[in-house]
């Protein structure tokens, strides 16, 4: 097999106004990623197929310490919301597809996060989390 040539190229604009850029999706990702290019001055427009956003919408989801990290990262006012909207978890068992037998926890205790991380492991709904996004 041939090699392959990659090539990158960095396109640098040198403007006196904001740049415009357009996000398709409101999900969790999209609505983050408008408020990091907010923060670095760029007029961000969030496309969303949906024409509300849905209280019921998705599912829970468990946010790590490094993932609340990001996320205060973004906007300092982050971490107090999730804290607000979520809730810590203090005990992970794992177990095979049965359920049956219980498996060793990677993880360890999770109780120790705050003090090593700086933030629990937190379980958080979907909905509420891209609400909170959205209010930003």
């Amino acid at each position: 097999m041939a090699p392959r040539t990659v090539v990158t190229t960095a396109l640098v604009i040198a403007t006196t106004s904001a740049l415009k850029v357009a996000i398709v999706g409101g999900g969790l990702s999209g609505l983050s990623a408008g408020i990091a290019l907010r923060n670095i001055g760029c007029e961000t427009t969030v496309f969303e197929r949906a024409t509300a956003l849905k209280g019921d919408a998705g599912t829970g989801l468990t946010l790590w310490p490094n993932g609340q990290s990001a996320l205060s990262a973004l906007d300092a006012e982050l971490g107090a919301r999730i804290a607000q909207i979520g809730c810590a978890t203090d005990y992970v068992e794992v177990t095979d597809a049965s359920g049956t037998t219980t498996l060793p926890n990677p993880t360890g205790d999770p109780r120790r996060f705050p003090a090593r991380y700086g933030h629990a492991m937190r379980n958080v709904r979907w909905s509420k989390l891209q609400a909170t996004l959205a209010t930003r």
